[in-house]
């Protein structure tokens, strides 16, 4: 059989396998990934009646502008599923399009990259969710798909789009600019360069034309309070991230791979591959350890650079090394046991927490001894049993259908009670989700404030009003409650949210 073709079969059951089952996935979900979800595809809804939200900085062109064309469709569910299907196949495309550039890179067998890809447990996770790191890491995989191709023009300008989705993308692209304008004289140099800004340019020429406006001030913007808001990482903290992200076997076939084109002689595609990730890692730690930027440490600011890891990670396959990989991410696992010992312990309920903290040390400690034993020979193939069944189970919690939480269902019936009292009457909340379940009930756009002035606007609003408050995003304190009593009936609230309907 020709194994060419039999590798293109492969390729093609897997892609066809992960896009139905993230497909049904998409379709079952009711909820989000995050809160952030919802509002990206609400700023993609409303983008045709207000353009300036094509631009906005926040909402971000990479994605606002591919997710438009369908988040328009039908109610507001309707354009919502519709994004969930949007995520799912460029989550497949983007895994469709690491096989040339694997096959250049020297991988035995190209189509495993597809697979590691898919494999991922943050990728499957966010397959269906409406985030820009979903498009982000697309642009990634047709920029290094299209380098292997030999078109660096294209590809530069691609690559270019990952900044108008993930705004400190700028960072990386300028390095990599300055990288290609060093390459030996008589290649193509200047102008790929140059076309790494192309998207960046782009977007902020097109916001000053039509609005005024610079998106590229953010990058100046400090913000005081982030750190208190969003809280600060270590040097250690997304490398423990790479763990929820990858999964623990993708992670170890990814540093070995990294080992082998740290060894091999240099390529375009190679040193993309060998620097990118690692170098997006450290930028993500950097931004969350300084944090003045508004970065909320999530793991999924990680997955623009999965679809180098999982390059890597193909190149690794099928060969000998992988010893020093297996005790580097058994000794990582142990690690991030104990960073995130104290806030999985916090989480649980009260009367299991002393069982999960001696659980979590346990663990710890045994895969310390995995981390040793990876320099066995004999012991080798157990701990590599016990990489394997990690991921597979890590996998398997990930692939579920997003669903509402306790605090969006109490939001949504808090919602339709304020319709059936009055269903005229202005709407006040702060939450998304508010937003979203009363364009459900009556088919128009509600605003929602920050909390003070969702409250200072519900103070002055007429009869009849309504006010969502959320528990979850703003505890209902002594003084917020002393300033709704005589417009209210009764002033407290115990639910994950409740409503205040003025008297």
């Amino acid at each position: 059989m020709n194994p060419l073709a039999s590798s293109r079969s492969k390729g093609a059951v897997t892609l066809a396998l992960a896009g139905a089952a993230l497909l049904v996935l998409g379709l079952l979900s009711t909820g989000t990934y995050h809160d952030d979800d919802l509002t990206h595809v609400l700023f993609a809804r409303d983008a045709w009646t207000n353009h300036r939200l094509f631009l906005d900085a926040w909402g971000r062109p990479g994605f606002t502008l591919p997710y438009a064309l369908v988040a328009w469709l039908g109610d507001v569910e309707t354009g919502l599923t519709a994004c969930r299907v949007l995520s799912a196949a460029l989550t497949v495309a983007t895994a469709a399009l690491l096989v040339s550039p694997s096959r250049q890179l020297g991988a035995h067998h190209p189509w495993l990259a597809a697979a590691l890809y898919l494999a991922m447990p943050l990728v499957f996770r966010a397959g269906v969710a409406a985030l820009t790191e979903t498009p982000a890491a697309f642009y990634v995989a047709a920029g290094v798909h299209l380098l292997a191709r030999g078109r660096p023009r294209a590809a530069a300008a691609v690559l270019s789009l990952v900044a108008t989705a993930r705004l400190e993308a700028i960072a990386p692209l300028g390095l990599l600019a300055l990288a290609w304008l060093r390459r030996p004289p008589g290649g193509d140099r200047v102008v790929p360069a140059l076309l790494l800004a192309v998207g960046p340019v782009l977007w902020n020429a097109a916001a000053f034309l039509f609005f005024e406006e610079l998106p590229a001030r953010i990058y100046l913007t400090s913000h005081s309070g982030i750190p208190e808001a969003y809280g600060a990482g270590s040097a250690t903290f997304f490398a423990v991230r790479s763990l929820e992200a990858s999964g623990l076997l993708t992670l170890v076939l990814a540093v070995a791979g990294l080992r082998i084109l740290w060894r091999a002689p240099a390529t375009p595609v190679g040193l993309l591959v060998a620097v990118g990730w690692p170098l997006w890692v450290a930028l993500q730690t950097w931004l969350y350890w300084k944090n003045d930027h508004a970065s909320g440490g999530y793991a999924r600011f990680l997955l623009p650079a999965l679809p180098l890891a999982a390059l890597a990670g193909s190149v690794a396959l099928g060969r000998r090394g992988g010893e020093v990989a297996l005790a580097f991410t058994a000794g990582l696992l142990a690690v991030a046991l104990v960073h995130d010992h104290d806030r999985l312990v916090a989480l649980a309920p009260a009367g299991v927490r002393g069982a999960l903290s001696t659980g979590l040390w346990s663990s710890a400690g045994v895969c310390v001894v995995l981390s040793a034993a990876a320099w066995w020979a004999r012991a080798r193939r157990v701990v590599a049993g016990a990489v394997v069944a990690l991921q597979l189970g890590h996998l398997g919690v990930s692939a579920r259908p997003f669903a509402l939480t306790p605090v969006q269902e109490a939001i949504a019936a808090a919602v339709l009670e304020s319709r059936r009292a009055s269903p005229d009457a202005p709407l006040y909340a702060w939450n998304v989700w508010a937003g979203y379940f009363d364009r459900l009930a009556t088919g128009e756009s509600n605003i929602w404030y920050l909390p003070t002035e969702a409250l200072g606007a519900f103070v002055e609003a007429p009869r009849g009003a309504g006010l969502v408050w959320d528990a979850h995003r703003a505890r209902l304190s002594p003084e917020t409650q002393e300033q709704l009593r005589g417009l209210v009936m009764d002033a407290s609230c115990d639910a994950p949210a409740c409503l205040f309907q003025r008297r």
